[in-house]
């Protein structure tokens, strides 16, 4: 059988579900092909690194074309969603390759809708928008983390709702689970991420008063200036004995895992109120999933394609005295039923965030 070339499209380093969609593909037997980069920019002056970029973007222009007339497919990566990978799928189109695309998210929504960095209706957002637009239009097929998420990026972009598409779930390296009989004594909730509206961390916060005096919270974030207003809030409602902030503790320094095997009995996930709150399923349930720990998560319809209520999750509204009660009843449970929550969440990552149920789904959309 000839082997088939996948020529990638945007930067492969530092991104693990890029890293991991290319792992997949080489043990389908792709060969997976990609523009070197030759010049690590890492000048100070954002004008002087653009030229270099351009100047490296020029250079190695016609080893760009030659790979993509090679390649049978070209798979633009998460993340990736710029006017050069535009370029990459229009002169794909031209030599009649597929063309897929990881929409793993939208420039245009990141910045003028979640963070609201410039604004809706000046030249700069309609030009993101329209690269997004024509990103998803003109490839062969696309993929989406859920179908929540492919139907809150298509309205957003007025894009072609009629596109071919697969749904591709985030992917986290397979854990061994959590063996709660080893744990301490104490009721211990964790939450990590980044600082960012999308995980309504004030709401979790706020629960904690009315939830019982001998469950503590400990936060895991990333950035100590950032977390400076939540530490003002946990000490404005007098807090500061049931929640913990800590930005030390990472999966990137190994020093996080090792805490929640000893101490965390339930993880939370995500409590914003945006639109896109309301339409994802957050990296961190999936995290949870994959210690087989119990996860309360806001309610969204990107969770509820995997999550079924007191089965193998639980939802809670996206206010703090729905959360502080689901809780509270949480640690109600009988030991065997909360085990069980844990379990039920370990299989669901199994069969649906594993490498293995990458693989499998990734082979169907190359095929």
């Amino acid at each position: 059988m000839t082997k088939k070339y996948v020529f990638i499209s945007g930067n492969v380093s530092g991104f693990y579900r890029t890293q991991s969609l290319i792992k997949s593909l080489s043990d389908l037997d792709y060969e997976v092909v990609k523009v070197p980069h030759f010049f690590q920019s890492s000048l100070a002056i954002k004008f002087l690194s653009k030229v270099v970029k351009f100047l490296e973007f020029i250079f190695i222009f016609p080893l760009r074309m030659y790979l993509l007339f090679k390649s049978d497919f070209v798979l633009v990566t998460a993340m990736n969603m710029k006017l050069a990978n535009l370029l990459d799928i229009i002169i794909g189109r031209l030599f009649k390759k597929r063309v897929i695309v990881d929409f793993y998210f939208s420039r245009y929504e990141a910045e003028a809708i979640d963070r609201k960095r410039i604004d809706k209706n000046t030249f700069s957002a309609a030009l993101l928008k329209c690269t997004d637009r024509l990103i998803h239009d003109l490839a062969s097929k696309v993929i989406f983390l859920n179908y929540s998420e492919k139907h809150y990026y298509q309205g957003i972009l007025n894009a072609n709702k009629n596109q071919k598409y697969a749904i591709l779930p985030l992917c986290i390296d397979t854990r061994v689970p959590v063996n709660t009989d080893v744990q301490n004594d104490e009721k211990i909730v964790c939450w990590w991420g980044t600082y960012i509206p999308l995980h309504g961390l004030e709401v979790i916060i706020r629960s904690f008063l009315q939830v019982e005096n001998d469950i503590k919270l400990y936060i895991f974030g990333n950035n100590e200036t950032k977390s400076k207003k939540y530490e003002k809030l946990i000490a404005d409602h007098k807090l500061e004995k049931k929640i913990f902030i800590c930005n030390k503790k990472t999966f990137t320094n190994g020093d996080l895992e090792p805490f929640l095997r000893e101490n965390c009995k339930l993880v939370l996930g995500s409590f914003g109120k945006t639109d896109k709150a309301k339409s994802v399923m957050p990296n961190k349930v999936v995290d949870a999933l994959s210690f087989g720990l119990p996860v309360i998560s806001g309610e969204s319809s990107g969770l509820s394609e995997f999550i079924s209520n007191h089965e193998n999750g639980i939802i809670s509204k996206m206010d703090e005295n729905d959360l502080s009660n689901k809780i509270n009843n949480f640690f109600d449970l009988p030991e065997k039923q909360k085990k069980n929550i844990g379990m039920n969440g370990y299989k669901t990552y199994i069969d649906n965030f594993s490498p293995n149920a990458l693989t499998a789904k990734l082979k169907e959309i190359f095929r």
